[in-house]
């Protein structure tokens, strides 16, 4: 459990990593040697929230999540579609994107497109080609954690046409007639260090 990361500037600016097993960091000295930072010394539990005060003095949310934080963070997205670009591969984009039911909330088994962490910033849905994915039905799945997922009409995440909840997971969404998700924006609903 002694992980070991080298800063010239000594700690670093942001706590990045939720996983309690990976916590522990060790920062360099002036003269280049490393000095362990003991994870125990800057991780707690702040009422119910797993919390670092490797920058400042932890802030515990004031409205805490619901949801457990999971075990696996693993979550996916999928459906059935064609391509968003009528010049692509639209066969192509067919055969992949051609799965759509429901099923349980944390089978990944139809979603064609998987992630462990949140997107901020807009997705647009390709499979190893640039050929980029329109779904007219459109689902997320995830293996343990509390996922939003908001879909989109437009590859710039302007206009959002559909957000799957956590109890939503594992069900196939017909979209409106007309429209497809081409962009996808996510975020963890479970309790985390927001470093």
């Amino acid at each position: 459990m002694s992980a070991k990361l080298r800063s010239k500037e000594g700690l670093h600016n942001q706590f990045r990593s939720v996983y309690p097993l990976s916590i522990q960091r060790c920062i360099a000295s002036e003269d280049q040697s490393l000095t362990a930072l003991q994870s125990d010394e800057h991780i707690g539990v702040y009422s119910g929230h797993l919390l670092s005060n490797l920058n400042a003095a932890p802030v515990v949310p004031s409205n805490p999540s619901k949801y457990p934080f999971p075990g696996d963070r693993t979550y996916g997205v999928g459906g059935n579609g064609t391509c968003a670009n009528a010049n692509d591969n639209i066969e192509w984009c067919k055969s992949v994107a051609n799965r759509c039911s429901d099923t349980a909330s944390n089978d990944l088994s139809e979603t064609l497109i998987t992630n462990i962490g949140p997107l901020s910033k807009c997705y647009n849905p390709n499979v190893y080609f640039a050929d980029h994915l329109a779904f007219d039905d459109f689902k997320a799945a995830s293996s343990g954690g509390a996922w939003e997922i908001t879909g989109y009409a437009d590859e710039a995440c302007t206009e959002k046409i559909i957000t799957i909840s956590p109890e939503e997971l594992g069900q196939c969404k017909t979209i409106a007639q007309g429209q497809a998700v081409k962009g996808i924006t996510s975020r963890p609903l479970f309790n985390g260090d927001p470093n």
